[in-house]
């Protein structure tokens, strides 16, 4: 590339002028506000994240994936929705998704029932989307306090968590995309 051109200019690098334990703190007000946030939906309207489509659609597979990973197979075909449903050939595979093993697991292990898996997996995405923008946002040199108030207004998203209330693969993209964002923005500026 030549001397002067942008990308020799502007290199995106966690830029960390003050101690690690200082941008540690940041993530962790960051992540503290999105729990009071997603404990003050819940407060306000239980069970927020299992309606519609999650409830009727999304759960049954959910569960019958916990439940058949607990007996050591995938959940191939689904026997207890719509009188019998394959689930990988509908191209619907949650028994790939790491992340709703974990959800359903902390679910019915604190709560007793598969119930609060949506809110579980809310949750973790929401952190998982903060955290990512946060250090999307720093890799790009905003400042700390700017990118913790956007890294908030992007986990807490009113359209992201009110589609998710209906379909959790919403709230899932929007955590995923800073990651992605990240990848990208790290690969581009590494020479293969």
């Amino acid at each position: 590339m030549p001397k002067g051109s942008f990308w020799n200019n502007h290199t995106c690098h966690l830029s960390l002028n003050k101690p690690i334990k200082q941008e540690r703190l940041y993530i962790l007000f960051l992540l503290l506000f999105i729990l009071l946030l997603f404990f003050l939906i819940e407060w306000k309207h239980p069970y927020f994240f299992l309606q519609d489509d999650n409830r009727d659609g999304s759960l049954p597979q959910f569960v019958e994936a916990c439940r058949s990973i607990l007996h050591g197979r995938l959940a191939i075909y689904n026997f207890y929705q719509f009188l019998g449903k394959p689930s990988f050939a509908a191209c619907s595979n949650p028994a790939l998704y790491p992340l709703m093993y974990l959800a359903g697991f902390s679910s019915y292990l604190i709560f007793g029932h598969y119930y609060c898996l949506f809110e579980i997996l809310s949750l973790f995405h929401m952190l998982i989307a903060g955290s990512g923008m946060y250090i999307l946002l720093r890799k790009m040199r905003c400042i700390r306090p700017a990118s913790v108030v956007i890294a908030f207004s992007w986990a807490t998203c009113s359209f992201l968590i009110y589609v998710s209330s209906s379909w959790w693969m919403f709230l899932a993209y929007g955590a995923l995309l800073p990651w992605n964002m990240i990848f990208v923005l790290t690969s581009f500026h590494r020479p293969c």
